[in-house]
């Protein structure tokens, strides 16, 4: 995180106390996103075979479209449930160190 807020001091000078406020979702963000890539990686040394799931594209092109009834929905899996797991984790640390006034 501090590695972030220097970049974004040195690219936005002036205005980077407003662009560091997207930085506890980032942070939020890459922790789904590690558990993700820890899976695969376990995946791959351990010869387990998986399928690349591509993210739904519903071709929603009008507001009477409806994307629910769509066969092309991901599976809910066990990845899923750590991904909202360390993002709730996430949050809750943010709103303690919030609350707390102790950013560490």
């Amino acid at each position: 995180p501090g590695a972030y807020l220097l970049v974004i001091q040195k690219i936005y000078n002036k205005s980077w106390k407003t662009k560091a406020k997207v930085l506890p979702s980032l942070l939020i963000y890459n922790a789904g996103m590690s558990v993700n890539n820890t899976v695969a990686v376990f995946d791959a040394v351990l010869g387990k075979k998986n399928e690349f799931l591509r993210t739904p594209k519903y071709g929603i092109l009008k507001n009477s479209d409806d994307w629910r009834n769509n066969a092309y929905n991901l599976p809910f899996s066990k990845v899923t449930l750590l991904e909202i797991f360390f993002g709730v984790y996430g949050i809750l640390g943010i709103l303690i160190s919030i609350f707390s006034k102790n950013p560490f």
